[in-house]
């Protein structure tokens, strides 16, 4: 049963490397719907992407995000903040602040999409 579990998990990662640049340059590709794309980055396991070691630098409707103020802001310092729950969260908010609109959550995307990282450390 040891051997045959190790076969498994070793024919699953070599599966991952080779599957890993191909999602990364699809979601990418701007060739391809950003809906298709954000589906690809959203149901993909979050470590398939890279983790910025950092405050992610995005934008919101032309004004750079000041996090402390974001909907729903995760507070914690040193959180692991995943930005398919962010945009989930703006998603939210819909209707509710008329500063959020489909089109900025839209341009987040692409913003997300491009930087090549799926998370991103909260080090305020």
């Amino acid at each position: 049963m040891k051997v045959e579990l190790l076969n498994m998990i070793d024919t699953i990662s070599s599966g991952v490397v080779k599957v890993k640049p191909l999602i990364a340059d699809y979601v990418k590709n701007k060739k391809f719907p950003l809906e298709d794309r954000w589906e690809i980055y959203s149901t993909t396991p979050a470590n398939f992407f890279d983790s910025a070691p950092w405050y992610a630098d995005f934008t919101f409707g032309g004004d750079e995000i000041v996090w402390s103020s974001a909907p729903h802001y995760i507070e914690s310092r040193h959180e692991t903040v995943d930005n398919v729950d962010v945009i989930r969260r703006y998603e939210e908010e819909i209707g509710y602040d008329e500063n959020i609109t489909q089109e900025k959550i839209d341009e987040l995307k692409e913003q997300m999409l491009q930087s090549g990282y799926r998370t991103w450390e909260n080090d305020w």
